[in-house]
């Protein structure tokens, strides 16, 4: 395992560690980043993992934006619309959420994602550990989501939701599951998960034979979407970031 090591040409990181001591992300976070080409040293595309970098001689980017020390840890909630991509950038040149961002003193990144057509609470921060605790499987915090769906959900389909549902070789987790008769037009469900895999609740209603025509996460743990309009964000409140290091702590 690579750590660090002082000489006479500053100090010497591996790759991957420069961005967790930077407090940009996991070092999970930053193989996938390496390895999907989005980093770069000295303006050329580094993919091996177990390079070797000076943080005071050597230029390092993320998607072009260099790695400088992050002094202020930002916090943010965004009501992410329908039909952008939680990406920095995409080789499609589809839309992504930084297309309605401003620019922040400091770059963000989002904690978790959600899929292009999904809508609702997005966490933004530059708080490397509290983004890589948030959606670690381990944090058991809860996601909320108002889901239409294509028919009228079961009596017998929401128990089996409720209990976990086998997709491929992995079962979820027990989640909460109400019907919502009030919300028109269509047919709407609330859903509670403390899991977050791939397209999890879209696949989870479609191993019951339903589609999810909608899509919208309404909460993150203490975060509340509320009445924020879609394409709009807000930093979060001192006492929703008091609630999350509580939880963080294991309060």
């Amino acid at each position: 395992m690579q750590n660090e090591e002082q000489s006479g040409q500053g100090v010497r990181v591996g790759l991957v560690r420069a961005f967790s001591k930077k407090g940009l992300g996991s070092r999970t976070q930053a193989r996938e980043w390496i390895l999907a080409g989005r980093v770069k040293v000295n303006g050329r595309v580094e993919k091996f993992i177990y390079a070797w970098v000076d943080l005071e001689k050597d230029q390092i980017t993320l998607d072009d934006q260099p790695i400088g020390r992050v002094e202020e840890k930002l916090y943010y909630l965004f009501h992410k619309p329908a039909g952008f991509l939680t990406a920095r950038v995409d080789q499609e040149s589809r839309a992504t959420v930084y297309d309605l961002l401003p620019g922040f003193a400091t770059w963000v990144f989002p904690a978790g994602r959600l899929d292009m057509e999904s809508e609702g609470a997005l966490f933004l921060t530059n708080d490397g550990p509290m983004a890589s605790w948030l959606v670690s499987p381990g944090s058991g915090i809860e996601k909320c989501y108002r889901v239409r769906i294509n028919r009228p959900l079961q009596e017998g389909d929401r128990k089996t939701l409720e209990e976990g549902i086998l997709i491929r070789n992995y079962r979820t987790l027990p989640a909460r599951l109400r019907i919502l008769p009030d919300v028109k037009p269509g047919h709407w469900a609330e859903i509670i998960i403390h899991e977050g895999k791939n397209r999890q609740v879209r696949r989870m209603f479609a191993a019951c034979g339903y589609e999810v025509v909608r899509l919208i996460r309404t909460r993150i743990g203490p975060l509340e979407l509320g009445d924020l309009p879609a394409g709009a964000w807000r930093p979060l409140t001192p006492a929703e970031l008091e609630a999350l290091r509580t939880l963080q702590a294991g309060g």
